[in-house]
């Protein structure tokens, strides 16, 4: 019996031990991720979800918040092939922005990065200038518009945008036959 107490014990002890080693190598990865200026920084928020509905009903996921200098300051991590930040993600993080200071009343910082992880390993730090909140303010209240067909949507820069939009055969039914879609 006294056998079985102390291999239960010693697995017991095992496993705190294994948990202990996995929360530090957590914390070793998230650090080595965060930007040099955050290193100092405290995780305030990751994964968290938050919903407003001032100036504009929304609903927003933050990858991370980290706490510095009295602010919140948001990073996103990416996934993708190239090491580049696109408008969407400036967006992204500015809508999140928004999202976050409505739901809790913390001041943002104007200054987010997107993390960038490419297949190979190579990670990439990008720090962007978030939009105003006025300029995502903008944005919402032209898909609204857009959506309601108050306002005719402009075509993307991008053909390849276009391909991917569910827009393509009302708005470029040219376009929808060169990628063998019908009209």
């Amino acid at each position: 019996m006294i056998e079985l107490a102390l291999a239960l014990l010693i697995a017991v002890g095992a496993l705190v031990l294994l948990r202990s080693l996995r929360r530090r190598a957590i914390r070793r990865a998230e650090l080595a991720w965060r930007p040099p200026g955050l290193r100092d920084a405290v995780l305030r928020y990751a994964e968290c979800t938050f919903r407003t509905h001032r100036p504009f009903p929304m609903v927003a996921r933050v990858d991370r918040g980290y706490r510095s200098a009295g602010r919140v300051v948001l990073a996103e991590l990416k996934t993708r092939r190239l090491a580049k930040v696109y408008p969407s993600d400036i967006l992204e993080l500015s809508a999140q922005r928004v999202a976050l200071e409505a739901a809790t009343g913390e001041q943002v910082s104007d200054t987010a990065y997107v993390l960038v992880l490419e297949p190979g390993g190579r990670r990439t730090v990008h720090p962007v200038r978030l939009l105003s909140r006025e300029e995502v303010t903008h944005i919402a209240q032209r898909r609204q518009a857009i959506l309601a067909g108050a306002t005719e949507p402009r075509r993307a820069r991008s053909d390849a945008l276009c391909r991917r939009c569910s827009y393509l055969k009302r708005c470029r039914p040219e376009l929808a036959a060169r990628y063998n879609e019908p009209a």
